[in-house]
């Protein structure tokens, strides 16, 4: 951060068109004094309709929180961040675009609209995280492909997911409501649930298919599913004992074992088990 520098910008356009072709220096390098920073009714948008082809490093280092982000689809951009975790009010992705978080713990703190590639670029050694984090209402939409690392949802709130995301590692749900309608949130890694998740009944809702076992814990004592899936031949299991989880709607299983221990789990009056093929008790 550069001491005694400021940056403004409440409305207009702000438009990052090409890369400057370093894989280690930001295009965009935003760093002024967190106390001259006003960036109210700001929104950066990464190309238009001058931005050639091959702009697949567009880099975006920013240490302040930003507004709006917007990357467009013109000659199919790349934007990735630099050097630093970023947090954004809103993310906006068009068809054909790509926004590459590299590893970076990113933070929204309104709704994310893809319709291009979401990729996080999060490995074992760095715990790429995406936090979700808001006292208001927040949404996931759009037609593109979304890889988070680590998800954590957090606040009062309630997160409307209106597309299928997919979670490589563990996913946090720490409080508030989350919404899948007939969306499939895919965990494939543990899970902790401390809020309440909703769903079409129909499902799948939140999807256990990992790999290896996986484990479903709360550190509330309590969590809430409308619907859950296992597809996983590893099992899922919910360590130590005295947790409670309640399920509103159903339980798929279609492979594995799920395993509640020394557990509670309460199925809702209407709440039914069903297998992979529609089967149900």
């Amino acid at each position: 951060r550069n001491s005694g520098s400021e940056f403004t910008h409440t409305g207009g356009e702000f438009t990052i068109v090409r890369q400057n072709a370093s894989s280690t220096v930001g295009t965009l390098i935003m760093k002024p004094d967190i106390d001259d920073l006003d960036v109210s009714g700001s929104t950066i948008t990464f190309g238009n309709s001058d931005t050639p082809v091959n702009q697949g490093q567009i880099g975006i280092d920013a240490n302040v929180p930003l507004n709006k982000l917007v990357v467009t689809g013109n000659n199919s951009p790349s934007v990735i961040v630099y050097n630093t975790s970023l947090e954004l009010d809103s993310l906006t992705i068009e068809a054909g675009a790509t926004f590459l978080a590299n590893g970076y713990d990113l933070t929204i703190n309104a709704d994310l609209v893809n319709d291009g590639l979401f990729d996080n670029g999060g490995t074992d050694v760095n715990q790429q995280t995406t936090n979700i984090s808001s006292s208001s209402d927040q949404t996931i939409t759009g037609t593109g492909t979304t890889y988070f690392y680590n998800l954590t949802k957090d606040g009062s709130s309630t997160l409307d997911v209106q597309k299928d995301i997919t979670v490589e590692n563990d996913f946090e749900f720490l409080g508030g409501t989350l919404t899948t309608g007939t969306y499939a949130v895919n965990v494939e890694g543990d899970m902790t649930l401390d809020g309440i998740h909703q769903s079409n009944s129909a499902g799948p809702g939140i999807v256990f298919n990992g790999s290896g076992g996986q484990n479903l814990d709360t550190s509330t004592d309590t969590g809430e599913f409308g619907v859950m899936t296992l597809d996983n031949s590893s099992g899922l299991e919910i360590p130590g004992d005295g947790r409670i989880f309640q399920v509103n709607d159903k339980i798929i299983l279609t492979s594995g074992v799920f395993n509640i221990g020394g557990n509670l789990l309460i199925m809702n009056e209407d709440a039914i088990f069903e297998n992979g093929s529609g089967g149900t008790a």
